[in-house]
């Protein structure tokens, strides 16, 4: 599960902020409502520096909505901007590689 129950015990005592918009996207995503969370997510990626779990979110979001080029542009720029920390690029390595199995192979139709 992506949202836990305390996460939405602190979401109706803040109402409002990244955090929230954040959470909201998740419920979104919970819902199946894609189009809807990658709105969301887009909003909070163009606040500079978008989080890294903002980011993760969106190429996920992007990749199941079958915008396989955005996708991997948002890996990209994450990327980028987290080259010296070991982990985050592990954490970025298998994100490509769940984004690779959600990516339709070559000449299928999608």
């Amino acid at each position: 599960r992506l949202l836990a129950r305390g996460d939405l015990n602190a979401l109706s005592r803040d109402g409002e902020g990244p955090e929230v918009e954040r959470f909201q996207a998740i419920a979104e995503i919970q819902k199946g409502r894609l189009q809807e969370a990658a709105r969301r997510l887009e909003t909070l990626a163009r606040r500079s520096p978008p989080s890294l779990e903002v980011q993760e979110l969106l190429a996920i979001v992007y990749a199941r909505l079958q915008r396989f080029d955005d996708a991997r542009r948002i890996l990209d720029d994450a990327e980028s901007r987290s080259t010296d920390d070991a982990a985050v690029r592990r954490e970025l390595e298998r994100l490509r590689k769940v984004v690779g199995r959600i990516t339709p192979s070559r000449g299928s139709v999608p």
